[in-house]
């Protein structure tokens, strides 16, 4: 069988891989749905399992099936470096249905009656023309949820032994042995499966039949098009950021025409990890960050309507929780309430930031800048739930409405640690190019940054954010924030 499929181009890319992942997990939810009408009708004679009958109990399982798939969403469960990893398959579909049963506990005690009020024979008679609401059931939704974990865990086991199997695997060449090329198979071998790279096809002769990264190097430029018919690939990925040369050039025109999908380094690394390779750009790669011209006015209106809304909404929530913050805070560590500090904001614009104190007074007695740590002893316990809650972010809010700050963005960070981190990191700078934020990409996807690499990742993360920043994006770092405040994330 699998040779038969081999014949056909079955190696998804990754935009397609998550296609699948989420019509398996629709297709496994209405499974679950259908078995759940089908055993109540089984088990309660009177609720017939017909259109008319399951009809008003059907409604309410499409938007649980809809917010099962947004909370997945924010789980990362369609991320592909997560989506090979059972554990945390599991343990994002058990918070996913957690999520969803809250949701519809919420919407229950708050607007419905059960069915049972309404009688078996009325709901019988005019399912359609009672006012849904009160068709509000009790049994179906937990039944739907625990059916739907195995389900979508059976389906997705499936997927992850599927997508090893050779046809679906991509397979692809690297053009360029080199510190790009290194960095690719280092990035596959660490995050990703379902990914089968062949080897390399460099120029260099001191190369040629060489071992590099554990992988040979092919040939030179002139055989690209044999390895790519003889290794049966896929995939050509460039990881060269000088200029091609013409007979290269012609090479991978040839490939294309045969229906070779040919992609740059980068590209593919930011399909696989949502980050953009700093090290190996080259300076022309970064006129996209530059300027917000070219964004949609929709975009743009929307973006700072919905900064505006959150900061209205959290500041009155911020007032009300202000006596018991500041109450917390003297206690535990007599002194100021607030703490203020210079950050950089767009452009490089020096702005002062707010934020419940979370530090022993005077943390930096000696005027230097310092990183916090893990474990910091400078952070009071008072301050470690605040950190944990982001409740210490609160005051930012006033900057968001000031519109020094944004809802979602790179964090501002502190002059004397972008002085010393554009001297480390190359194009580091380039995150001022647009208005910081109180949450952004590389908060909900990474840890607290206080080493120069773990800077250089988040920078990454940053840059794909300002490179492809849209509504949808925004919403889902939204979504990802309030995710790590209730599961107590923050740093």
């Amino acid at each position: 069988m699998l040779h038969l499929l081999a014949r056909y181009n079955l190696a998804l890319p990754f935009s397609e891989r998550r296609i699948l992942l989420l019509f398996g997990d629709v297709v496994a939810l209405a499974l679950a749905g259908i078995i759940t009408l089908w055993g109540r009708a089984l088990l309660q004679p009177e609720f017939t399992f017909d259109l008319l009958v399951t009809g008003g109990q059907a409604v309410w399982l499409v938007p649980m099936a809809a917010i099962w798939i947004i909370v997945a969403a924010v789980n990362q469960c369609y991320d592909l470096k997560i989506a090979t990893q059972p554990r945390a398959i599991i343990q994002g579909l058990l918070f996913t249905a957690l999520a969803v049963g809250i949701f519809y506990l919420l919407f229950f005690f708050i607007l419905g009656r059960p069915v049972s009020e309404i009688g078996p024979t009325l709901l019988a008679e005019r399912a359609f023309l009672i006012n849904p609401i009160y068709l509000l059931p009790r049994i179906i939704p937990v039944s739907f949820l625990l059916l739907s974990v195995p389900l979508v865990a059976l389906w997705r086991i499936g997927y992850i032994r599927l997508s090893a199997k050779f046809p679906l695997r991509r397979r692809a060449i690297i053009v360029g042995a080199g510190g790009a090329g290194q960095a690719l198979i280092k990035t596959l071998n660490l995050h990703l499966h379902g990914y089968e790279i062949v080897g390399f096809v460099d120029d260099d002769p001191t190369k040629q039949e060489e071992v590099i990264a554990g992988l040979p190097v092919l040939g030179n430029r002139y055989n690209l098009q044999k390895m790519v018919n003889n290794k049966r690939v896929n995939e050509i990925v460039l990881a060269i950021t000088h200029d091609l040369h013409d007979d290269l050039f012609r090479a991978m025109m040839d490939c294309y025409e045969q229906g070779i999908v040919i992609k740059s380094m980068s590209q593919l690394y930011e399909e696989m990890l949502g980050r953009v390779p700093v090290e190996h750009l080259g300076q022309r790669s970064l006129i996209p960050f530059w300027s917000d011209i070219n964004l949609p006015t929709f975009y743009r209106v929307s973006k700072r309507l919905i900064d505006t809304l959150v900061a209205l909404v959290g500041l009155t929530l911020m007032g009300i929780l202000f006596p018991f913050i500041a109450g917390a805070i003297y206690l535990n560590s007599p002194g100021s309430i607030f703490y203020a500090q210079e950050r950089l904001g767009k452009a490089g614009r020096r702005f002062t930031i707010y934020k419940f104190r979370s530090m022993i007074p005077d943390a930096e007695q000696q005027g230097e800048a310092i990183w916090a740590t893990d474990d910091d002893p400078r952070i009071t316990h008072v301050g470690k739930f605040l950190r944990r809650t982001r409740l210490d972010e609160l005051p930012q809010l006033l900057n968001v409405l000031k519109g020094e700050m944004s809802i979602v963005g790179p964090r501002p960070e502190r002059p004397e640690f972008i002085a010393q981190l554009q001297q480390e990191i190359p194009f580091y700078r380039t995150r001022l190019s647009v208005k910081p934020g109180l949450t952004g990409w590389a908060q909900v996807q990474y840890q607290y940054s206080n080493t120069i690499k773990d800077a250089l990742i988040k920078l990454e993360y940053d840059l794909y954010y300002i490179k492809y920043r849209s509504l949808p994006l925004d919403l889902l770092i939204i979504l990802r924030t309030i995710r790590v405040i209730l599961m107590f994330r923050g740093t």
